[in-house]
Order: structure tokens, then sequence, then C-alpha cells
């Protein structure tokens, strides 16, 4: 039992500050500067999805590599370290890209415009429904 106290504290319980923290830093991050400030000049595609996928690799290797091996695996040359990292990565990346995908949702108002040249006035919207085309 002692060893898995030990296992819950130096793993899991810093995969699920990395998590929180990885979920909260980029939705604050983007929301500050691609919906506030419209900043980013990166694609919706490449923010929602190929981001957070890069980003937490990054921190799953910056972050959690030397503690999984806490769990003493017992394998060929660590290839169950690889299974647990790669689990940690899509425990992340799934609420990550859905958060990202929520925020921009969220973020914008559906706006009824009565012409499609009341368009290019509302430069900072982007849902709209037109009454007459």
């Amino acid at each position: 039992m002692k060893d898995l106290n030990i296992k819950i504290r130096e793993v899991f319980l810093p995969f699920l500050l990395v998590a929180i923290g990885t979920i909260l830093f980029y939705g604050i991050f983007r929301w500050l500067f691609d919906v506030e400030l419209g900043i980013l000049p990166l694609k919706e595609k490449l923010l929602t999805f190929w981001v957070p996928i890069a980003l937490t690799i990054i921190v799953i290797i910056v972050f959690l590599r030397k503690r999984v091996r806490i769990l003493n695996i017992r394998g060929e040359r660590g290839s169950g370290y690889f299974a647990y990292q790669f689990a940690m990565a899509i425990a992340i990346v799934i609420p990550l890209c859905t958060s990202q995908d929520y925020l921009i949702r969220s973020a914008y108002d559906l706006k009824k415009v009565a012409d499609i040249s009341e368009i290019k006035n509302l430069k900072n919207e982007k849902y709209f429904k037109i009454e007459n085309f």
C-alpha cells in the first residue's frame, strides 16, 4: 500500500496538476491573444488541434517523463513507459482540444444581419444569420 501511495503522490498528482495547468494556461492564452486582442495570425484549425497536441507532447516530455519511471514497468527497454506517456498525452489532448472548440464557439455571438453587405462592418464577429440573401 505504501508503494501505491508513492505512485499516486509522485506520478498521478503531478499529472493532474500538469493537465489542469496546461488546459488553463492555453485557454487563457488563446482567449487573450486570439479572441480579445486578435493578434494570433494562425488558422483556427492549427490553434484548435495542432498546437494543443504539440503543447501536450512538450509538457509531458518536460514535466512527466522522469516521473513515469517510478512506475517500475517490467518489459524490454522501457517500452511500457511510452504507453503510459501516450495515455497521459491522450488524457490531456482530448479535453484541451474540446475546451478550445468550446472557447471559440462561446466567445462569439450569433449576429443577425439584414444583408450580406453589413458583414464587412462587423470585423470582430464570426457567426452571422443572414435574413436576406
